[in-house]
């Protein structure tokens, strides 16, 4: 059967999570969260699976890690943190957005054996990563070996800068109390506006690329997930459902069950006037190529 890989790109706070994971309910198709920070959050820095395990003892990543490191021949951490630093610095990330084929062949092979027993173990026939960094996206889809499909996930930036100003506890945090970051509105913006322009240029450099709007999604949930899924990676009569071990991500992922689906337009009501003035003048070149009124109805 045809192995598909779904990579979910753009800004945090901006519907992946929920996204990810009612892909993920579908049969012979299995999430593996934000798989960009494995080996920053997952290995280094233990946080907990999904499935309740610490990332380094958890079965599943335990075995995805050991068969890499057999393939590539070097420490699993030692390739990931070469990943990061090719992420990290801007000039470098955008560059690499461009020219994935610029990365170094060990990089390549590495994120090529990640995803090939990803797919293994997990008896899936598509994947989900909602690693959503833009130059990671490009790198994974070029690399992976895999036919893959861009989603492009945005949502109405005021939205988003109100999202990041929320304080959020962070379940996969061991040992001790931890939150999410929290942005000033302003920063948000321009985080938004810098890439989603990059996503926009990047996208016909992509085997296939797909714009969902949160609104639309949220709207159509179940017309949404159908357009996503080729039907010939998917089969009618298969009801398996795959166990989740997702890395990172919204704290939704914890909770064992179906997401609520809503708006969520809180920030219409709760996101002061300045700021949202703020934002929207940031963010207005391209406000209305996503369909979003410069004033909110």
């Amino acid at each position: 059967m045809k192995q598909t890989l779904l990579l979910i790109a753009g800004n945090g706070r901006s519907g992946s999570t929920i996204l990810d994971i009612l892909l993920a309910r579908r049969p012979l198709t299995a999430t593996v969260g934000e798989l960009r920070w494995l080996w920053s959050r997952g290995l280094t820095d233990p946080r907990t699976c999904s499935c309740g395990s610490a990332i380094p003892e958890c079965p599943f990543w335990s075995e995805v890690v050991a068969r890499v490191e057999r393939d590539t021949g070097l420490p699993a951490r030692v390739l990931g943190r070469r990943l990061e630093s090719l992420l990290q610095n801007r000039s470098r990330a955008r560059h690499l957005a461009f020219r994935p084929q610029s990365a170094d062949s060990d990089v390549q092979e590495f994120l090529a054996a990640v995803y090939r027993h990803v797919f293994s173990l997990s008896g899936a026939t598509v994947i989900v990563d909602s690693s959503k960094f833009f130059a990671y996206v490009s790198l994974a889809e070029f690399a992976s070996r895999v036919p893959s499909t861009v989603i492009h996930m945005v949502r109405d930036p005021r939205a988003v800068a109100y999202s990041w100003t929320r304080r959020k506890k962070r379940p996969d945090v061991r040992g001790r109390s931890a939150y999410m970051p929290q942005y000033p509105p302003w920063k948000t913006a321009r985080s938004w506006l810098y890439q989603q322009a990059l996503l926009l240029r990047l996208r016909h450099r992509w085997h296939t690329y797909r714009l969902v709007r949160y609104e639309d999604f949220v709207a159509r949930p179940s017309q949404t997930l159908e357009q996503l899924l080729d039907p010939s990676s998917t089969t009618a009569t298969s009801s398996t459902i795959l166990p989740c071990h997702a890395v990172d991500g919204n704290p939704v992922r914890f909770s064992g069950h179906p997401p609520r689906i809503r708006p969520d337009m809180e920030w219409v009501t709760q996101l002061p006037l300045h700021q949202k003035i703020l934002v929207t003048a940031i963010t207005l070149p391209l406000l209305s190529r996503f369909g979003y009124p410069v004033w909110p109805r």
